[in-house]
């Protein structure tokens, strides 16, 4: 009973020492949002998963990509996708390392006009604007025009899904396979919640990369825009309240 107690100690200890936004606990895993195995093996790639305090003590669950990771997205039928939903830009950019604090301050408090609280290079606290035209330039997007927020109508979702289950639909219901690797890894670069499972696709993303791989869609998606609104919608969420997940494309 004491012994146990003195490992809590010690453990408590740890914790309340760690130093904020310093990754601690990473471990090298292949649970991920990509489920082929074969090509997670062909590549050796894998995904790193720790955790970091943030500057009150809260903990913050992290997923970094390292390079193996961006040999596996650099596969030729891969950029085929890419590149027919204006992503290539982003895709293609080389491994950046993550910016803990300032990814966490970003994801936390960027506001409804697109206004983040970051620290800058001498510790000093900047007010910085995010807009469209940032988002751009930052992950190599192209302006867009097609929008990403209109309503997905029923003939888009039958000829994206083999079956419509009301709403729980698995990668492995898309029509087109070709499909279901560049979604996973789109995924994995941004979702903004800690994931509960890796088997459910983005409907939207879904619908998207199914109509570009048929060659329905006839201009670049306006990803610099929903993009935004999801950091915006996610700085408020429950989720960053809760159990604050700091992701690889973050």
């Amino acid at each position: 009973m004491s012994s146990e107690m003195g490992r809590s100690g010690k453990r408590k200890a740890n914790e309340e020492q760690e130093t904020p936004y310093v990754p601690t606990g990473m471990e090298i895993t292949t649970m991920c949002f990509v489920s082929n195995e074969d090509k997670m093996e062909q590549f050796n790639a894998c995904v790193l998963k720790g955790h970091m305090k943030d500057r009150n003590g809260k903990k913050v669950h992290i997923s970094e990509l390292p390079k193996s990771f961006f040999d596996l997205q650099n596969d030729a039928q891969v950029q085929i996708v890419f590149r027919k939903v204006s992503l290539e830009g982003y895709f293609r950019l080389p491994p950046w390392g993550m910016d803990y604090q300032r990814s966490y301050e970003l994801m936390t408090s960027i506001d409804a006009n697109g206004d983040a609280i970051l620290t800058d290079l001498t510790g000093s606290k900047v007010k910085v604007t995010i807009d469209e035209a940032t988002i751009e330039r930052a992950l190599k997007l192209k302006p867009g025009q097609y929008s990403l927020t209109d309503k997905i109508t029923e003939t888009e979702k039958r000829a994206t899904f083999l079956q419509l289950k009301g709403g729980v639909n698995t990668y492995k219901d898309l029509v087109m396979e070709q499909v279901i690797l560049p979604l996973q890894i789109y995924a994995q670069h941004f979702t903004l919640t800690k994931p509960v499972r890796y088997t459910k696709p983005s409907v939207r993303m879904a619908t998207l990369f199914t109509k570009a791989l048929a060659g329905k869609l006839f201009s670049p998606p306006h990803f610099s825009r929903y993009i935004l609104s999801e950091m915006i919608q996610h700085s408020s969420s429950k989720g960053v309240k809760d159990s604050p997940y700091l992701g690889a494309g973050c």
